[in-house]
């Protein structure tokens, strides 16, 4: 069957796993579902050799190529061209951090292909058709000479699941509960730490640890568990992100895209990071009011976790002004607009100016 102007087919381009997280999974999952729901689109999946990710999004219904695992930077924008042409694909987004290059993305778009970009600060992104962004210090350091694309920034970008579009917190009496939670993969061991930190903070609570789905340390967690002063929950692989995070009072989490979820659920969270790079987007959140960043985790003590944790469980108007700021800043449709967005451009009709450069 041909292209017509309800249908067209979109090849995502993304990596998950132990070692670099589920994050880019995620949110590419969130945007297929928004344009095969609604927009009539087809999506099918471009991975690097990962089980967890492969079947992630297996089970959500979408066919997967796996990049050969021979293949370099290189080799990867043809075989990308071979598998878009199979799929009848115009168009890729891409979701990655290694791999292909600027380079091969201008060849992309050369040899026909259009480029979505989603989140990238690197210099890809000076090869992208469209790119969209969070609000981020880095932004406005980048240099976007040389960019001819239409580029968006804010949080009404923000590409989150279809479950946390018009949900809010409806927090219960009784003891706090604390939501503690380091991404799908936690590849440096932060649930840990953050078990560590709330272990010296006193008083009745009710501490949940949530794990993702290529979290590998579960033995060494429920050893700790084991010796703790509170009594924790742990849940992996929820699928209802959403409603647990409704109950919350307060999270202790490693920043990326559960910090915009949390925001959009209205949950004051605290951050510490994986890198500079984190901090740096972590910082845009407290300065919007939503929670307090740390910085990165090696630099952060559990000492100076626990002492945020007591401030802001002690302080119920900060975290009452902190919930509000996150719920007006971030209302979950940031997936319905990129679609949107993607859309009329395969269209070619009318595409908002571009924000950035």
């Amino acid at each position: 069957m041909g292209l017509t102007l309800n249908m067209f087919t979109v090849l995502f381009r993304c990596d998950g796993g132990p070692v670099i997280g589920m994050g880019h999974v995620t949110r590419c999952l969130a945007l297929a579902e928004e344009l095969t729901r609604n927009h009539r689109c087809r999506a099918e999946f471009a991975v690097a050799h990962d089980r967890v990710a492969t079947e992630q999004i297996g089970e959500a219904g979408y066919r997967v190529h796996q990049v050969p695992w021979q293949h370099t930077a290189a080799h990867e924008p043809k075989w990308i061209k071979i598998v878009a042409a199979r799929c009848g694909a115009p168009l890729v987004v891409c979701d990655v951090r290694e791999g292909l290059d600027l380079r091969g993305l201008l060849w992309l778009r050369r040899a026909g292909l259009s480029v979505v970009l989603l989140d990238d600060s690197s210099e890809r992104r000076l090869a992208a058709d469209l790119a969209f962004y969070p609000p981020m210090p880095q932004l406005q350091r980048l240099d976007w000479r040389g960019f001819s694309g239409h580029g968006y920034g804010g949080w009404k970008w923000v590409v989150l699941r279809r479950q946390f579009t018009g949900r809010r917190r409806e927090v219960a009496g009784g003891p706090p509960m604390i939501l503690l939670s380091a991404g799908g993969a936690d590849p440096a061991g932060i649930t840990l730490e953050l078990v560590d930190a709330l272990e010296r903070v006193e008083g009745p609570m009710d501490p949940v640890v949530v794990l993702g789905s290529a979290y590998r340390q579960a033995q060494k967690l429920s050893r700790r568990l084991r010796r703790a002063r509170h009594r924790y929950r742990v849940l992996s692989h929820v699928a209802d992100m959403a409603a647990l995070m409704a109950q919350a009072d307060l999270a202790v989490v490693s920043f990326g895209m559960t910090a915009y979820e949390l925001a959009a659920m209205g949950v004051p969270a605290i951050y510490v990071a994986l890198s500079d790079d984190h901090a740096d987007s972590a910082s845009t959140f407290q300065q919007a009011g939503m929670g307090i960043n740390l910085g990165v985790h090696q630099r952060v003590k559990p000492d100076d976790i626990a002492a945020v944790i007591r401030q802001l469980l002690g302080d119920p108007k900060q975290v009452a002004a902190m919930s509000a700021r996150g719920r007006s800043l971030i209302d979950g449709r940031g997936a319905e607009r990129v679609a949107h967005q993607i859309v009329c451009y395969l269209r070619r009709s009318c595409v908002p100016a571009s924000e950035l450069a």
